[in-house]
């Protein structure tokens, strides 16, 4: 594999490690990952499911989501705050309908595996599942890869904290809305789209933020709702480097349009209205009492009809895409999660990943090897 195919990231990711970078396999990375977690408590099968979403971000080439969490985990699960062992608990509440909680300290990975079973344990049964969780989640791919597993279609979306002011406005109120769709394909990769409503992830605007580097125009606004394309004008940068998140900014919604902005409203409110939960300004302030909630929702197209011709019809409409004129300069048209999920078949077959060699020192150090 050359240099450039070993630094290759997703398309949406506009952001970039910087400082030198080495190349790890991953049979040492999920070792080190598997150790870490299990002497804080987690099981095999539990630390698997976890390390997952992470290491996944690896291969992706995107590193302000990828082995800092590790540490993050460790520094929970040591604080008492992050308890592998904690009770989750499921309660069907209507035909179709199920709300999921857990004891404190509850894994957030696993408070929403457990969610999505529910889901489809219940689209199984009736064409469709909802379960309603009592917990943000983080990276939201898994959630639907586990429906697209058993061919079904996957939803999730979770709450987030602040950081998204109402369009006009210049207090952060909305959080960024994170959201998922997976929809199962038949010879081809199924069609993921896991993403927030705004322009950018905070992820990459905080990485840029600790590297002391300007972001692209059109993503952030500072304190007074003025365009701007200084970090430290979207992010307290001493809370920052304390461990806490204060924004006093704000992210631009999609296309920084009132279209935007509705659907980021929408997608704040319908967690926010089914969970119960708190609303994003709360979480912000440190004064939540009920928390924030994501829905997960599975629908089995068995209900609808034969899977398999549901399968062909999708990857019919894939083809047709792809087989369209493109643009001077376009190699090729691709569809939401196809080249994602390249980079981490390639990366898992090569066996090899490139990070960032600060990361990997930290990493090694928490685990006892440095």
């Amino acid at each position: 594999m050359t240099q450039e195919e070993r630094d290759a990231r997703t398309g949406g990711q506009w952001w970039r490690s910087i400082g030198g970078h080495v190349d790890i396999p991953l049979t040492e990375l999920w070792k080190i990952g598997r150790e870490i977690l299990g002497t804080r408590g987690a099981s095999l099968e539990q630390a698997n499911f976890v390390l997952k979403p992470i290491i996944d971000k690896v291969t992706q080439g995107d590193h302000s989501r990828g082995l800092p969490l590790i540490a993050r985990l460790a520094s929970l699960a040591d604080q008492g705050k992050l308890r592998f062992e904690a009770t989750i608990a499921v309660r069907n509440v209507a035909s179709g309908c199920a709300t999921v909680e857990g004891d404190a300290g509850a894994s957030i990975d696993l408070l929403g595996r457990t969610a999505m079973d529910s889901a489809m344990s219940l689209a199984g049964r009736n064409g469709i599942g909802l379960a309603v969780l009592k917990s943000p989640l983080g990276v939201l791919t898994p959630f639907v890869e586990m429906a697209l597993a058993s061919r079904m279609i996957g939803i999730v979306i979770s709450q987030s904290a602040a950081m998204v002011a109402p369009l006009g406005g210049m207090k952060p109120l909305l959080g960024n809305a994170p959201i998922a769709i997976g929809v199962p394909a038949g010879s081809h990769a199924p069609v993921i789209m896991d993403m927030s409503l705004t322009q950018s992830s905070t992820s990459g605007i905080l990485l840029a933020a600790r590297q002391g580097q300007m972001v692209p125009e059109g993503l952030i606004f500072d304190q007074h709702g003025a365009p701007t394309n200084q970090p430290e004008e979207f992010v307290d940068l001493e809370a920052l480097d304390a461990g806490r998140l204060r924004i006093i900014g704000s992210l631009a919604t999609l296309g920084n349009s009132h279209k935007g902005y509705a659907l980021n409203l929408i997608f704040n409110l319908l967690p926010l209205a089914l969970c119960r939960s708190d609303p994003p300004w709360t979480g912000a302030e440190g004064t939540q009492a009920r928390g924030f909630g994501s829905l997960l929702l599975a629908v089995d197209p068995a209900a609808f009809g034969p899977v398999d011709e549901v399968l062909a019809q999708v990857d019919a409409f894939i083809d047709h895409l792809k087989a369209t004129g493109r643009k001077a300069g376009v190699d090729a048209i691709l569809y939401p999660g196809e080249r994602s999920q390249a980079l981490k078949a390639q990366r898992n077959l090569d066996g090899i990943v490139r990070v960032p060699a600060s990361q990997w020192q930290s990493l090694l150090q928490l685990h006892g090897t440095a």
